[in-house]
């Protein structure tokens, strides 16, 4: 089940960027199936409910807003016996004001947060990230695997 639950990110990330980013799909595809290994199809499913939730949206509004039967988020989240296709989820994550990387990140709640840190990160000299990268390297700060 964790494949497809790859596969499904693969192609909401791939939809999301064209069909002119075959080098980037693959290489998407790749750090997915590192970093992703334990997302289950459950998984995908709570985050569903999750960024529904934050969007301040009832199961029911959310179908209705993507254009379906009035109880199929209710389903989807309490039979939890199948999974939206690849267009179903990209207006689920839409409507909910999410964006697939932030939807298929490892760690959603602290998604922005480390983009934050990314973004400033990228503007430091390389003497400055490396003296970071050690820091970082001999503190507690990073999680183990």
């Amino acid at each position: 089940m964790r494949y497809k639950a790859i596969n499904i990110a693969c192609i909401v990330i791939y939809r999301a960027h064209g069909c002119g980013f075959a080098k980037l799909f693959v290489q998407i595809r790749r750090r997915l199936h590192n970093y992703h290994c334990n997302m289950t199809n459950l998984d995908i499913i709570e985050r569903i409910s999750k960024i529904r939730t934050e969007a301040n949206l009832s199961a029911r509004a959310l179908s209705q807003r993507i254009e379906l039967n009035d109880g199929y988020i209710n389903r989807l989240e309490f039979k939890k016996d199948f999974l939206p296709s690849v267009d179903v989820l990209l207006r689920i994550i839409d409507v909910c004001k999410c964006s697939p990387a932030k939807f298929f990140y490892d760690d959603m709640a602290c998604y922005d947060m480390d983009m934050q840190l990314l973004g400033k990160l990228k503007t430091l000299d390389k003497e400055t990230k490396v003296l970071i990268d050690n820091l970082i390297s001999r503190t507690c700060l990073v999680r183990p695997d």
